[in-house]
Order: C-alpha cells, then sequence, then structure tokens
C-alpha cells in the first residue's frame, strides 16, 4: 500500500465517501417539493402581479444557480491545468455540481426563450419587430437581436457545458476503478481547451442573457463581473455542502481545517476581484460619459435604487472583505459557513440589482420585486437541489484513486 502514489477504496475506508441512496432519496424528494412549490407559487404571483416582474425574477434564479455550476466547471478545469493537489478531495463536489446544466438548459427554455421565440417583449424588448426597426442603436444590432438566433445560442452555451462538465466528470469516475495516471494526464491537457470553450461561451451567454435585458447599453467587462460572481459562489458553495456532507457524517476525515482555510482564501480572492471589476467598469464607463453606456448606471441611483447599489457595495465587498480578512475566520467551520451564506446572498442582491431595474415599470424600487425573486431562487433551487442529491449518489465523494489524493489528504497550509 505505501508503494503506491494514490488511495485505493481500502485506504478510505475509515471515512464515509458514499452519499447513500436514503439520503440522496431524500434530498431529492425534499429538493423537488420545495421547487415545484416555488415554481407554482412564483408563477401566480406573477400572474397575479404582472408577468414582466416574474419574468425578470425567474433570470435572477436561473442565473443564480446556473452560476453555481459555471463555477464547478471553472473549479475543475482550473484544478487539472494547474495540476492543484490541496483541492482534490473536493474536487467531486465541484464535479457533481456540473451535473444540473441539463436541467436548468430546459427550465431556461421553458421560462425565457420559448416566450420570446413566441413574440413575448416584457423581458426583452428587442423581440419587438417594430422596435428592432425603429431603435437606431437596437437596429445596429438587429442581425443578433433575432428570437430564433437568440435560442440557437442558448442551445449552444448549454451543449458546450454540457459536453465538457460530462467529459471531465465521468473521465474521473472512471478512474475511481481503474486507477489510470493516465486519465489524469488526458484531464490536464484538455483543460486548456476546454476553458477556451467556457469562457467564450459564459461571456456570450452574460451577454444575451443579461446585458440584453437594456439592448442598448454594452460593456466589455460585463462577462468578467458576471464571472467574478460565478467564481465566488462556487468557493462558497463547496464549503457549504462539504460542511452538510461532513454533518451527515461522510467525508469526516478527508476535509479538515486546511482545506476550509484555501476555500476562504478564494472566497475572500474574489471578493476582491469583484469589487476591483465592479469598480473599473463604473470608473471606466463614468468616465468616458458616453450616454448609451451611462444610463444604465444612471437607472441604478433613482427610483430608490441608490439604496440597493449602496447596499451591494457594502453587502458584496466591504463586510464580507474585512470579515475574511484574518486567518482565523478561514479556520472556524461556524464563521466560513456563515460567510458563505452571505457570500450567496450577496450574489443573489447583485444579479437582482442587474436584471431589474429598466423601463416598463420598473423605474422605482420595491420589496415585492425582491420577495418574488426570493420565491423564484426556492423554486428553480429547489429543482436544482433535486438534480445533484442524484448526481452525488452516482459516484463517491472523493476521486478516490486519483494520483494527487494522498497529497491533498495530507495538505497543510503554510
Amino acid at each position: 500500500m505505501a508503494s503506491t502514489d494514490y488511495i485505493t477504496e481500502e485506504a478510505t475506508a475509515a471515512d464515509q465517501v458514499q452519499l447513500g441512496k436514503p439520503l440522496a432519496d431524500s434530498l431529492f424528494k425534499a429538493g423537488l417539493g420545495v421547487g415545484l412549490a416555488g415554481l407554482v407559487a412564483a408563477v401566480g404571483w406573477g400572474a397575479a402581479t404582472g408577468f414582466d416582474q416574474f419574468s425578470r425574477a425567474f433570470v435572477v434564479a436561473i442565473c443564480f444557480c446556473l452560476s453555481i455550476s459555471l463555477g464547478g466547471l471553472f473549479f475543475v478545469m482550473i484544478h487539472h491545468l494547474v495540476g492543484a493537489r490541496w483541492s482534490t478531495v473536493v474536487r467531486r463536489v465541484a464535479e457533481n455540481l456540473t451535473a444540473a446544466f441539463p436541467v436548468l438548459g430546459v427550465l431556461t427554455f421553458a421560462g425565457i426563450v420559448l416566450p420570446a421565440v413566441a413574440g413575448y417583449d416584457g423581458l426583452y424588448m428587442w423581440v419587438d419587430p417594430d422596435l428592432r426597426h425603429s431603435d437606431h442603436l437596437i437596429h445596429a444590432k438587429g442581425a443578433w437581436f433575432s428570437p430564433i438566433f437568440f435560442a440557437i445560442r442558448i442551445a449552444i452555451y448549454f451543449g458546450v457545458w454540457t459536453l465538457i462538465a460530462r467529459y471531465f466528470r465521468s473521465k474521473s469516475i472512471a478512474q475511481d476503478t481503474s486507477g489510470d495516471k493516465d486519465i489524469s494526464v488526458s484531464l490536464r491537457v484538455a483543460s486548456a481547451p476546454a476553458i477556451l470553450g467556457f469562457a467564450f461561451s459564459t461571456a456570450f451567454f452574460s451577454f444575451d442573457i443579461l446585458m440584453s435585458i437594456d439592448p442598448r447599453w454594452f460593456s466589455t467587462m460585463f462577462p468578467v463581473y458576471f464571472f467574478a460572481g460565478c467564481a465566488l459562489s462556487i468557493y462558497s458553495t463547496i464549503a457549504l455542502v462539504t460542511m452538510y456532507l461532513q454533518g451527515k457524517g461522510r467525508l469526516t476525515k478527508s476535509v479538515n481545517a486546511e482545506h476550509y482555510h484555501d476555500l476562504g482564501k478564494f472566497m475572500f480572492g474574489f471578493i476582491f476581484f469583484w469589487g476591483y471589476v465592479a469598480f473599473s467598469q463604473f470608473m471606466l464607463i463614468w468616465y468616458a460619459d458616453l450616454p448609451e453606456e451611462t444610463l444604465w448606471f444612471a437607472a441604478r441611483f433613482k427610483g430608490g435604487w441608490q439604496w440597493v447599489s449602496t447596499a451591494l457595495l457594502f453587502i458584496h465587498f466591504i463586510i464580507p472583505f474585512l470579515a475574511l480578512m484574518s486567518r482565523h475566520p478561514k479556520r472556524r467551520k461556524a464563521t466560513l459557513a456563515a460567510l458563505a451564506i452571505w457570500c450567496l446572498f450577496a450574489h443573489i442582491v447583485d444579479l437582482f440589482w442587474i436584471t431589474f431595474p429598466a423601463e416598463k415599470g420598473f423605474e422605482h424600487f420595491t420589496a415585492d420585486q425582491f420577495l418574488i425573486t426570493l420565491v423564484a431562487i426556492v423554486g428553480v433551487g429547489g429543482v436544482f437541489v433535486a438534480t445533484l442529491a442524484r448526481a452525488f449518489n452516482k459516484a463517491p465523494l472523493l476521486p478516490v484513486k486519483d494520483p494527487t489524493l494522498r497529497s491533498s489528504l495530507q495538505f497543510e497550509n503554510i
């Protein structure tokens, strides 16, 4: 045993590395039940208050859950690309979080894409053919703003993500049986082109789903801004999911304070990165003072939205930045869990702030807008959890024959 470079099933027998069917079934039923109830409640609320409000809330819910899966895909690819070792014990958690792309794709088509193809312009004003011809700024982008082309692009994005995620996850699971070290090499080789596909598809997705809500606005930094939220979300989610699994008796000896410390460090790093990108985007638009760019920010500094903008600065940057600056919160599970939940909530507020302020009745902030958003997140999130429950039960919670697992189990922060 000591002569091998990987940890076999016998070496991990002292730890519980299987989710187990009873827990998986319980999570699936609870997630599906809560999810369906949340979706019904959100649709009912939307029918009573206006479908425009529901459609925006649904976009926030989709983008929130999708950002976790996208962050998971980034985590897996960057892990292989740089040959990381500390993160091997939590890599399978990230791999499983990418299993939701097909379901999220179906929800996206049902709630966002098909209404646009059918002619509903309450979310994307560019769906209106008359506006596409009469508004100069929208007409200049007319070839892009075609509902059918929009649907094709969204299908391509989800197809790219699904193929990449399945390739990395299936190879990793196959290694659990074969112990073939060449699989790790092949995944490292594949990670470079996969990251390029991920970067382009994620960038254009952020343009299509979020930025085109206001089709007159543009910002070349917006995809990086969206990615920063995805990255922060995945490190927060991995920490919370791992703590939940340990609370259920899984991975109790495999993941320790050293790994949580690094997750906390990456949370801290991407909090700063988000703040840097947010400031850079705002500063460049403010400095250039072009009407097509400044109007987007102007809508967020009036009608009550200025308070959301100010709160976002504190919720998403100042408070978590100061809280995670010290070494100690990163090594205390209760504190790190609270901060991870805080960061995920901040990401929700950020997506809400991106999506809602607009024309057609959303010039003023109301509490109802945020409440229906939370209900929609419960709905989509419940289905998201139900999907992940099945994924987590299909393979060990650790890549038990990965060549770097021994190093990860013995990892210590210096």
